[in-house]
């Protein structure tokens, strides 16, 4: 994710990773019929 979103939608995904930058880590997920989702959150070194 580039910038900062409120909220994200996933619908009707199998297998997704988010990455997210720390402007967005008070994000909204909303999800429907969806399975095998990562997200990823930086860690102060920049790695995630």
């Amino acid at each position: 994710v580039l910038g900062k979103v409120p909220t994200i939608s996933i619908d009707k995904t199998d297998g997704c990773q988010m990455y997210l930058n720390a402007e967005s880590l008070d994000v909204e997920f909303i999800t429907s019929k969806s399975s095998e989702m990562n997200v990823m959150v930086p860690k102060g070194n920049g790695d995630y």
